[in-house]
């Protein structure tokens, strides 16, 4: 029996956003880095719904990641492989028409898809499935939905990966959607997030906690540090996002005994009125 076949079909920023700030600012950012380079000129990060599907699907398929940096390339690419190929595509406003484009014009394949798009406004072909949730994957491929991300289909791409350490935030700014509950992670799901990002080439690490230094588990990445060193030597520390009130209490901290290498404070305004309306948990003071 013949081994399947599945592309991980990802558009990169060169197609969709030929001119990235985003990435000129950290380059800027992180600038005393000697020699550093920030991410894949493809990509600030890498794409987590591969690594889950990559992860759910193993050793049932064989899995190809295609980065699309030229359309029509890409067109000739999936041409050139069997009729029966599955292809698996994260479909947003900013890669849709391009994802459509190559959908009509490639060779008939078996797509499933998902994403963040009112799928009823496009064309797609009657193979294409749409799925609700990347863990509805098993409804469709030999998928084991329990399994944990792979991100060694990516090689030694350039990236900063993320690491939750909770989720929420316990202020309660006008224009955001957060729960107002703070929800920490276990020492357990924390050190798996940390084992999955063994194949990963990077310096830093992200936290994605909107609002570093609320939840009680921060001292945890003094351990977290440790672990990423036992397989990551060029580990240099954390990249945090918090208030002002919680990097006066906390920032020594940190820096000194948790390896914290930057902290990210948003301003997003200077005019008190504005701020008290937005109920922003700082003033201009």
């Amino acid at each position: 029996m013949s081994q399947k076949f599945c592309v991980f079909l990802q558009v990169s920023h060169r197609v969709t956003a030929p001119v990235n700030p985003t990435l000129e600012y950290y380059t800027k950012v992180y600038d005393k880095l000697e020699g550093f380079e920030i991410a894949s000129p493809d990509f600030m990060e890498l794409p987590t719904w591969i690594a889950i599907a990559s992860g759910m699907l193993g050793d049932n398929y064989t899995q190809v990641l295609h980065v699309v940096t030229d359309v029509e390339d890409t067109i000739e690419y999936l041409n050139t492989l069997p009729w029966d190929t599955t292809i698996l595509a994260s479909v947003m406003d900013v890669n849709v028409s391009v994802l459509q484009h190559i959908v009509e014009e490639a060779e008939p394949k078996y797509w499933v898809v998902g994403g963040y798009v009112d799928f009823k406004r496009y064309i797609w072909l009657s193979s294409t499935i749409v799925l609700d949730s990347i863990y509805s994957l098993g409804h469709v491929l030999d998928a084991d939905v329990t399994a944990e991300p792979d991100y060694s289909i990516f090689g030694k791409m350039r990236t900063i990966p993320r690491l939750h350490l909770s989720d929420g935030c316990l202020h309660n700014c006008a224009f955001c959607t957060i729960d107002r509950e703070v929800v920490e992670y276990t020492e357990h799901a924390v050190r798996a997030q940390v084992a999955s990002f063994a194949t990963m080439n990077f310096s830093l690490v992200y936290i994605s906690d909107k609002t570093f230094g609320q939840a009680k588990n921060v001292d945890l990445l003094a351990d977290v540090a440790e672990w990423i060193w036992e397989f990551n030597p060029d580990f240099i520390g954390f990249i945090v996002q918090t208030t002002v009130q919680e990097a006066k209490r906390g920032a020594k901290h940190w820096i000194e005994d948790l390896n914290v290498m930057y902290i990210e404070v948003g301003v997003e305004h200077v005019d008190d009125d504005y701020l008290k309306r937005m109920r922003k948990p700082y003033n201009l003071r």
